[in-house]
């Protein structure tokens, strides 16, 4: 599977020009608007809970490779 057939984690939308990580994508304009973000930033906790997400959603996916 290509990133770009790959759904967005953060958006759900293809993400061609974005990086794939364990068979997750983020798209190039979440990657841009996470890097981007700072906690005065009114979604900032979004993208807090949405991290918070990914990264439980890899570690699981190395525990059931085990």
């Amino acid at each position: 599977m290509t990133v770009a057939t790959l759904p967005c984690f953060f958006c759900g939308q293809e993400a061609p020009d974005g990086l794939a990580i364990a068979h997750i994508a983020i798209c190039g304009l979440c990657h841009e608007r996470l890097v981007r973000s700072c906690p005065g930033d009114p979604d900032y906790d979004v993208w807090v809970r949405r991290l918070r997400a990914f990264w439980q959603g890899l570690a699981e996916a190395a525990i059931s490779q085990d």
